[in-house]
């Protein structure tokens, strides 16, 4: 995965305003392996918006009088060795950004938001993280030192949700909108034959109940703010997956009028 141009073009990509306009449709269009890497990247992007992680210092605060190690360095082809690692894992956690991002292995996949699962991501993004510390950045070119930079606050910017802020128990319209997202992105988007994209909505479809039963375990006393949000979503989540679905399954997963004119 040849990732060299990605931090020069990041921020000249245009994020669409709403699944399936026509942006995001290029990205899932395009065999460019560079561009899947640039929407990969961008989708990290986007998790670290609004989070304070990103304002964090990229190296470990020193202790006073210690001895810092020395830093290995890494060549480009290894960097985009560990990209390719990076986002492997990444995609296996989160199938639906996978699609989102055009990579299509991952289109019958759910998130598994069991505590094992949380717990085992956890651990490897702050062993990823650790991993990344522990190289000189310096070396790389500068558009993959942008991608160093992003990967690794995008990292904290997980630790710190995981960890710290703990949305998997405080947020239940993460998992009713996240399942209903998912279904939307396969719907709206021509990346494969009707029949092939059909079949991996109902996969993902057959999985729902159990990310459903993983937000009954998980949530502890969200916020009133966040409950009341869920609630008021839910006529439209029902809605569309009584009418909107159907109508399109019907109609051959045309992407068309139905479903982009019904927001979820």
């Amino acid at each position: 995965m040849d990732s060299s141009m990605v931090g020069k073009t990041i921020c000249r990509y245009r994020i669409p305003e709403k699944p399936g306009s026509r942006g995001m449709d290029v990205a899932y269009k395009a065999e460019d392996t560079r561009l899947h890497v640039l929407v990969a990247l961008k989708t990290l992007a986007v998790a670290l918006l609004l989070s304070s992680a990103c304002l964090l210092p990229l190296a470990p605060a020193r202790t006073s009088g210690a001895v810092t190690p020395p830093q290995e360095t890494f060549s480009s082809a290894e960097w985009g060795k560990l990209v390719d690692n990076f986002f492997e894992q990444y995609f296996k956690f989160y199938p639906t950004l996978g699609t989102q991002a055009g990579f299509h292995q991952y289109d019958t996949q759910l998130e598994d938001y069991s505590r094992r699962s949380i717990d085992e991501q956890s651990a490897w993004e702050n062993e990823m993280l650790q991993r990344l510390a522990s190289f000189d950045a310096k070396a790389l070119p500068l558009e993959q030192r942008q991608d160093y930079d992003l990967v690794v606050n995008w990292l904290k910017g997980a630790l710190l949700n995981w960890q710290s802020i703990r949305g998997w128990e405080k947020n239940p319209d993460s998992y009713s909108s996240g399942i209903t997202y998912s279904a939307f992105l396969i719907m709206t988007h021509q990346f494969a034959p009707p029949e092939d994209r059909l079949h991996s909505l109902v996969e993902r479809e057959k999985q729902m109940p159990i990310v459903l039963e993983a937000a009954r375990r998980n949530l502890k006393d969200p916020p009133q703010v966040f409950t009341e949000v869920a609630i008021e979503q839910m006529p439209g989540i029902a809605s569309f997956f009584q009418h909107d679905v159907p109508n399109d399954a019907d109609g051959n997963l045309s992407g068309g009028g139905n479903i982009q004119s019904s927001a979820v």
